[in-house]
């Protein structure tokens, strides 16, 4: 067995190059100006800078660029990132990857366009004592209904397949 000095893959972990380090979703965000190009990007991104990881510090999340026109960011690593919801909301393709409803009212949480989202999984759960509505962008379906409510304590993993989000 190898010792910590001579494993070279925990070195790559740990020394792991990356191309930007931004402090949170914000400033990742705001450096290419996203979303869907709006703003002023403060800096500016070319074909060669597609692919390469950066790191988000608040999360240690693991981002590469994908596109510049339009700008398109895949999370490509990290641990999985919570984010807990207690009002209506709609969903972004880059926002996070679990999903809590914190809530005693009832709530609607509203997916993005799963082609702009790809294959990256959403966990849903519901942590109140509300129902928690979720549905599909538009005419986008959830198991191949329009919307799907979480009861007390149920959670459900789901993921685009290219014509509807099924869970898994």
């Amino acid at each position: 067995m190898a010792t910590p000095a001579e494993d070279h893959s925990l070195q790559t972990i740990v020394h792991r190059p990356f191309a930007d380090v931004y402090a949170d979703k914000a400033e990742r965000l705001a450096a290419t100006g996203f979303p869907r190009g709006e703003g002023a990007a403060t800096v500016a991104f070319a074909a060669a800078d597609l692919y390469k990881e950066t790191l988000q510090e608040d999360t240690m999340g693991v981002w590469m660029l994908i596109d510049e026109a339009p700008v398109t960011w895949l999370r490509s690593g990290g641990p999985p990132v919570v984010v807990v919801k207690n009002a209506d909301y709609t969903f972004d393709a880059n926002e996070d990857d679990v999903v809590i409803s914190d809530s005693a009212g009832a709530r609607t949480y509203t997916l993005p366009p799963g082609a702009d989202r790809g294959a990256r999984p959403f966990t849903l759960k519901n942590i109140n004592s509300g129902i928690a509505t979720w549905e599909g962008d538009g005419a986008e379906t959830i198991d191949g209904e329009p919307s799907v409510d979480l009861a007390e304590r149920d959670s459900m993993t789901i993921v685009w397949t290219g014509t509807g989000w099924e869970s898994i």
